[in-house]
């Protein structure tokens, strides 16, 4: 799950809000690219995966889940490992706050775009919906306590517990999140994704609805442009828990993302504690 987020936002990022031209000739899905809008070498991952890792530690810590231990793990993540992957103004922001306090105090959470939403993946694992559906909005409400914020974490959640808890074929995911959401998305978006929450949702039904297998997904996330490190990362994650994706993906998408100390091997070894602990 959290190494399939991590390979579908380093390879996404390569074409973040690229033009389409850019998109048909480079990608391939032969090697990584550089970010083009933000300080991120080729296979690298941005802060989609380094929040979702935040929301795994929290639910490895046993912690309840609160306003102030949510700010924690944000910032946790945030401090030990500055990337410059965000919108300048939230670089900004989780920059200059030291604690969770600072956080929660300074922070104006009237955001509609998908932040909430990129991170929320790993909730699914939890294995009540009722559960999910509290934990998603929870956080969401830091900084995204919007109506738009909040159904979008809900109905990534759904998504991934959908998939991972077997509860029906690929065909009925969107009437799934429908029912628990009262929130109607589309599945037929063709128009570049903008960093908004129900757009990044109608595109992670869309390359779900249309892919095969994990590289047809990949593709089908670059291909339709915008905010693609989002879609793909998402998308990916849940794919992962569901065997109608076969994983086709080639080696280079393993072999060369980021090392170092929160790379590969810390990934999958978070990733493996959390899939075990809900298993």
């Amino acid at each position: 799950m959290l190494l399939e987020i991590a390979i579908g936002d380093a390879y996404g990022a390569g074409f973040e809000f690229v033009s389409p031209e850019i998109i048909e000739r480079e990608h391939q899905l032969d090697r990584y690219y550089p970010s083009r809008i933000d300080v991120l070498e080729a296979g690298q991952y941005t802060d989609d995966t380094q929040m979702s890792m935040a929301i795994v530690e929290l639910m490895l810590s046993g912690e309840d889940w609160t306003r102030e231990s949510i700010a924690h793990y944000f910032l946790k993540a945030y401090h030990r490992d500055h990337r410059n992957a965000n919108a300048n103004r939230i670089y900004q922001y989780m920059t200059q706050q030291q604690t969770a306090q600072d956080f929660l105090t300074n922070i104006r959470p009237q955001s509609k775009r998908n932040g909430a939403a990129m991170r929320a993946v790993p909730i699914g694992l939890y294995p009540a919906i009722q559960e999910v559906l509290d934990k998603a909005a929870l956080q969401a409400r830091l900084p995204h306590d919007t109506p738009e914020g909040i159904v979008s974490a809900q109905a990534v959640a759904l998504m991934a517990h959908y998939h991972r808890h077997q509860l029906g074929a690929p065909a009925q995911l969107q009437a799934f999140v429908e029912q628990h959401t009262q929130w109607q998305f589309d599945d037929h978006k063709t128009t570049p994704v903008a960093c908004d929450a129900l757009e990044t949702i109608d595109g992670v039904l869309t390359v779900l609805k249309n892919g095969q297998s994990l590289s047809e997904v990949l593709d089908l996330a670059v291909q339709l442009g915008g905010d693609t490190d989002s879609v793909a990362s998402i998308a990916c994650g849940i794919a992962s828990f569901c065997t109608a994706y076969p994983n086709d993906w080639p080696s280079f998408l393993y072999t060369d993302l980021e090392q170092g100390p929160y790379g590969r091997a810390y990934i999958e070894g978070l990733d493996q504690q959390v899939l075990e602990c809900w298993a």
